[in-house]
């Protein structure tokens, strides 16, 4: 049953008192605040920053550090469908599922639902090792099922590209360019929303790196770039260096 969004919104407010009140007794309650995930991580990461100015307003975010961001739920399945990690969509498939009173398995093939049934409860690894090279295609109930309006329109509403709202915090986004997983072209467009609406973006392209290696390689960047928001040093604009 759907939680009303008043009472998420009571809930809300009542988990930040106790919060604030944990962070009271441990010391913690002047501490800066960052945010930083990486791939799915970023994806969460870049939502509850956009989302914060509205929900949150009384938190002071210092810092939002983002790696292989995913900047859109349909580009991001394309990009998975038919690749080794394709796997992964079924299982990805639940998270929807899990938050909309829609039966997204209605919209599967019955190869589709039974690898839907067996991805439950798998991480992505599992998931990718159990059925590679898995095209969108080979699980949908119709051609197009991606293309239906009302499916369309929930994967819209659930992308960083889409959602409105600005971080009000200094961005930090690393992202290999030929990342196979994360599409770059998606999180630049974010970034650069990001930069039409004021926010000071420091962004980082590597030409050398793919979705799996800049998560190590780019980490370091990261850690800086939060060690010197913290510390309240200026932090550097780079929304002239994004491209198209």
């Amino acid at each position: 049953m759907a939680v009303p969004r008043g009472r998420r919104r009571r809930e809300g407010r009542a988990r930040r008192a106790a919060c604030r009140a944990e962070l009271r007794g441990a010391g913690l309650a002047d501490s800066p605040i960052g945010m930083w995930g990486y791939s799915g991580g970023a994806f969460a990461t870049a939502n509850a920053a956009q989302l914060q100015p509205r929900y949150a307003p009384e938190l002071d975010i210092d810092a939002v550090a983002l790696g292989g961001l995913l900047g859109s739920v349909r580009k991001t399945i394309d990009a998975f469908s038919g690749s080794v990690v394709g796997g992964a969509i079924p299982m990805g498939i639940h998270g929807l599922d899990r938050s909309y009173a829609r039966d997204l398995r209605s919209y599967l093939n019955a190869f589709g639902r039974r690898e839907y049934d067996a991805s439950a409860d798998l991480c992505i690894f599992e998931a990718v090792q159990r059925r590679p090279f898995l095209d969108i295609s080979d699980i949908e109930a119709f051609p197009g099922a991606l293309d239906r309006p009302e499916i369309s329109a929930m994967l819209a509403e659930n992308s960083p590209v889409n959602r409105l709202g600005v971080p009000t915090a200094p961005v930090y986004e690393y992202h290999a360019r030929y990342d196979q997983m994360a599409p770059v072209r998606p999180a630049r467009a974010v970034l650069r929303n990001y930069c039409r609406a004021g926010a000071v973006v420091e962004y980082r392209e590597a030409l050398a790196a793919e979705h799996l290696s800049e998560m190590v390689l780019g980490a370091p960047g990261a850690v800086a770039f939060l060690d010197r928001m913290f510390q309240g040093r200026a932090p550097v604009d780079r929304c002239g260096a994004i491209p198209r």
